[in-house]
């Protein structure tokens, strides 16, 4: 058995919320097992919501890029908001990976970081060349 994980796009036909990307995983013997327990979840979604599985893995590197807004201050006064993109897991693990980044940053006397949330395919590859150096 193995572990799969599957970025999937969500749409919403009621307008209620605008698309956006989620995240599955599961446990399956082989890539079709994944897909139809997969399916078989995203199926229970309510009826306006439609889905399209984007890619399926075993890599969770592959598929999900986080973004943070990072705030702070220089020692010589105020930054402005930066996004950082690192790749995780879960949102979790990427708020660490960011707090990580920040820190490694001489500049910065202070800062803290926004909720991170999965990076739309429609965003920029390099929204941060900021993340990239590190």
């Amino acid at each position: 058995m193995r572990k799969y994980y599957a970025k999937v796009k969500l749409n919403y036909s009621n307008h209620q919320q605008p698309i956006n990307q989620a995240k599955y995983t599961c446990t399956a013997s082989g890539r079709q097992q994944a897909i139809q327990q997969i399916e078989q979840r995203l199926n229970e979604l309510p009826p306006y919501v439609s889905y399209q599985i984007i890619t399926l893995s075993e890599n969770p590197f592959e598929l999900f890029n986080y973004r943070a807004m990072l705030r702070g201050e220089y020692h010589n006064g105020k930054m402005s908001p930066v996004p950082i993109i690192v790749k995780a897991e879960s949102a979790t693990e990427a708020s660490n990976l960011a707090k990580e980044v920040a820190s490694r940053i001489k500049e910065i006397k202070s800062f803290e970081i926004g909720p991170p949330h999965l990076v739309s395919e429609s965003e920029p590859e390099n929204a941060s060349l900021f993340s990239k150096m590190f």
